[in-house]
């Protein structure tokens, strides 16, 4: 039984990476030397970087430079290599972290894939597949009801108005306003079951119009899905609609790490991350990215509302796009996002640095800790 089986070897690719692919367990042996190495190819990075970033002062485009360039190439050169290995052919980018996903791996591999970009959000996908839920713990799997989200705000979120609970019992203004960390077990029972029975009421025509936007993008057969994470709950949720209409997908998705609650929807989905998959890091590096996530999703934002159901208009589907809400700091963040990819034109091109940086997993652990700790990539 390849469960039982522990693969020890100091080749990361040969002793680590392929037997985990293979159902083995694995145990990557690093040589006592690894943490100089891996500090004298950091130093070389940050060497590089610093040589670039002397006629700026701007401090965001020096940090998407320095700390975010680097983190970025690794992640692209990762997705490159795992398509490659898994011969895929055709990648769907999830928007919204996904449009400069995609940019940033265009930047290095432009016209090896075909690709696509796809405005999907957890709501605009979890509500159509309400259809395929059979119970309440179906329905809180696609849509958790967290403790610190209040009833009325959980309710919009569905694509519902308070108005349409004016007929049971527990509606009021009071209990509105309440989180559901501060419901009774009773309360909360009753209105998470009356929020699922109206929610799948609505699914249906929501299913309709992704089904239709769908097939007018294509999406069927075998495809990779890229999104930045964390739990899957995206990439099942679209599952479960293939599975409702009978439509033939072979979907495996990419992330850049999968987090905690990933558990809830891994027998559903196959998917890999960049930086470690559920259950197999650290808790260290758990709680760094746990940390750091918002940050993060700052870093990967577009330049678009989120994706919040699909309409139909004459046999066209199209995206209904909710209220920009970046506005005011997209353009401090899209000055880091070309910073970074002006790293990542310009340390490809550069032969001197080739060896260094994409080596193994534990490089970019090192550099989220330089994010989220001390964005600075000169302290190494």
């Amino acid at each position: 039984n390849g469960e039982k089986v522990l693969h020890i070897g100091d080749n990361y690719k040969s002793d680590y990476v392929m037997p985990r692919m293979k159902g083995l367990d694995a145990f990557f042996y690093r040589y006592k030397n690894s943490r100089l190495d891996l500090k004298k190819d950091l130093l070389g990075v940050a060497a590089f970087t610093s040589s670039r970033c002397q006629n700026t002062d701007d401090v965001y485009y020096q940090f998407g430079y320095q700390v975010f360039g680097p983190f970025l190439y690794g992640f692209v050169n990762w997705l490159d290599k795992q398509l490659s290995f898994q011969h895929q052919s055709r990648i769907f980018f999830f928007s919204r972290e996904g449009q400069f996903l995609k940019r940033a791996f265009d930047s290095l591999f432009f016209g090896k894939y075909q690709e696509s970009y796809l405005y999907v959000s957890r709501r605009s996908l979890a509500i159509p597949a309400v259809v395929m839920a059979n119970t309440l713990e179906d329905f809180l799997a696609l849509r958790p009801m967290y403790p610190r989200v209040t009833v009325e705000n959980a309710i919009g979120k569905l694509g519902l108005s308070k108005e349409d609970f004016k007929e049971c019992p527990w509606y009021d203004n009071a209990v509105l306003n309440k989180t559901f960390g501060e419901l009774s077990d009773l309360q909360k029972v009753a209105i998470q079951k009356d929020m699922f029975d109206k929610t799948k009421q609505n699914a249906y025509q929501e299913a309709e119009n992704l089904r239709l936007y769908l097939k007018q993008e294509q999406v069927k057969g075998r495809f990779a899905v890229v999104d930045l994470g964390w739990n899957g709950s995206m990439q099942r949720a679209l599952a479960q609609v293939f599975q409702y209409y009978g439509i033939d997908a072979d979907m495996t998705g990419f992330f850049l790490a999968q987090r905690d609650e990933y558990y809830k929807n891994a027998k559903y989905i196959e998917n890999y991350g960049y930086l470690f998959n559920y259950g197999r890091v650290s808790s260290n590096e758990n709680f760094l990215l746990n940390s750091g996530t918002s940050l993060l999703e700052l870093l990967f934002m577009a330049d678009h509302g989120s994706a919040v159901s699909y309409e139909n208009l004459s046999g066209q589907a199209k995206a209904v796009l909710d209220c920009y809400e970046f506005e005011d700091i997209y353009p401090k963040v899209k000055i880091c996002q070309d910073a970074a990819i002006d790293f990542i034109r310009d340390y490809s091109g550069s032969h001197s640095y080739q060896h260094c940086y994409y080596k193994e997993y534990f490089y970019p652990i090192k550099v989220l800790q330089v994010l989220f700790l001390n964005p600075d990539f000169q302290y190494l």
